[in-house]
């Protein structure tokens, strides 16, 4: 059986919280951002440098694609 170090646990405990608020400033922006806003350029912008990966973390934690969120917020501004 493999256990994880405490240093290791604490590593990656810290990692995810650096990565949940990176993830809720990319839907801030997403749902404040205008027309003409590129889910890539956010994704840049909160230090993502692959897309896919962002996008399925960001869909891991808000249940929904950027695209879609970013969709809603258009759609809510109408």
């Amino acid at each position: 059986m493999v256990t994880l170090s405490q240093k290791e646990l604490h590593r990656r405990e810290a990692i995810q919280k650096i990565r949940d608020r990176r993830l809720s400033e990319a839907r801030k922006r997403l749902l404040e951002g205008g027309p003409n806003v590129s889910v890539a350029a956010i994704a840049k912008e909160c230090g993502f440098a692959h897309l896919g990966r962002f996008s399925a973390h960001f869909r891991a934690r808000f249940g929904e694609l950027p695209t879609e969120t970013r969709g809603r917020a258009r759609s809510d501004a109408r």
